[in-house]
């Protein structure tokens, strides 16, 4: 035995050989499969993942559950289909699609009441009732993932004159935790109660307060209460006659 293997043994840092994982070629026809005539390089920014990670994967590499799930939302698939081929590929879901023949992306507009004021109950949101098309342009110059948005209904005066009673609310899905740092609008829900409010830390409680404060005063969840609040999503845009977006 080397005097190097010898040192590694007395020091505990020798490593078991790990047998190298077989390519799955089964995924890889499924990932071609969805992305379709999109380029390699639009759909790993929008899965947040590097291009070379992305291509090993056409290649037969074997991805792990969190760039699986990645995949899926910017691929606007099933997770389940992705990873296994079991089911459909896809399904009603809350995620716009790009339309690669008009430079459009279609959001779907669900029939969900976000309360901008009292909250309203309406859980889950089940299907589409209709879509509205976006520029292409002005989603990608907002850095926002296609296959993130949704829209829903905007009811109350709580979040005026930023966002308005008949509105169309447009919230990224898959922005569902509050950083540490900073204030935002998101979608919630609120002991099972839907609305729309800003959120912010302060302190270890959670500010859950309106634009319109001198009419609805904000309230503080406690690390106690905090299984009280569960976000939707993250406020992008508004929308009536156009879209108009009101926050970074």
């Amino acid at each position: 035995m080397a005097l190097d293997d010898v040192k590694r043994l007395s020091e505990g840092k020798v490593r078991k050989h790990k047998p190298a994982v077989p390519p799955d070629p089964a995924f890889a026809e499924r990932l071609r499969l969805a992305i379709g005539e999109r380029s390699r390089a639009q759909v790993a920014r929008e899965a947040g993942i590097s291009w070379p990670l992305l291509d090993a994967y056409l290649k037969g590499s074997r991805a792990g559950a969190d760039k699986l799930a990645k995949l899926a939302i910017a691929l606007g698939v099933r997770l389940e289909w992705l990873a296994t081929g079991e089911g459909p590929q896809t399904s009603s879901s809350p995620y716009a699609t790009a339309l690669p023949s008009a430079d459009l992306v279609r959001v779907p507009l669900y029939p969900v009441e976000l309360g901008a004021g009292p909250g309203r109950t309406v859980w889950p949101w089940g299907e589409p009732i209709g879509h509205f098309d976006l520029p292409l342009a002005t989603v990608r110059s907002a850095h926002q993932q296609i296959s993130a948005l949704a829209g829903f209904h905007v009811r109350g005066r709580s979040m005026e004159p930023e966002i308005r009673d008949g509105d169309i609310a447009i919230l990224d899905l898959t922005r569902t935790v509050l950083p540490p740092q900073g204030r935002a609008i998101y979608g919630i829900r609120l002991d099972g109660e839907l609305g729309l409010k800003r959120l912010a830390w302060v302190g270890d409680e959670i500010e859950i307060s309106s634009v319109n404060a001198a009419e609805f005063p904000p309230i503080r969840l406690s690390d106690l209460d905090a299984e009280r609040l569960a976000i939707v999503g993250r406020f992008w845009a508004a929308f009536d006659s156009r879209p108009r977006t009101v926050q970074e």
